[in-house]
């Protein structure tokens, strides 16, 4: 009983934080899309640049974005909670869900509402 509501608790901090991600995530995308812009506007005020100059401002705006998906990918990992592996109801874990419903796992497409309701 003790460890499920820890996974309740965990869950209803971890929910509550959700929308301090998504400030950060959100104002780091226009930091990025800003920067992307300003290299464009570099690339095209540059006059005699050459080929090599302009692929390697090109491909700056590939690193930046890829920058955001890393941040992206952290601060998701960070909200998101951790499942329980549950070996007799199923064989990936599980996510602590505040309401009673069918679900679908994301791995192997099981249903599991009548085990776990």
């Amino acid at each position: 009983q003790d460890g499920l509501a820890g996974l309740r608790a965990n869950a209803a901090t971890q929910s509550q934080n959700i929308w301090k991600a998504n400030i950060v995530i959100g104002l780091f995308y226009f930091f990025v899309t800003f920067e992307a812009v300003f290299v464009g506007v570099q690339i095209v005020n540059q006059s005699g640049t050459n080929t090599i100059e302009a692929v390697a401002l090109s491909s700056t705006v590939f690193l930046i974005y890829f920058e955001y998906m890393m941040l992206k990918r952290f601060v998701d990992g960070m909200v998101t909670p951790k499942g329980t592996l549950f070996p007799g109801v199923h064989e990936h874990p599980l996510h602590f869900s505040s309401e009673a419903r069918m679900a679908m796992c994301s791995v192997c497409r099981e249903k599991l509402g009548p085990k776990t309701l």
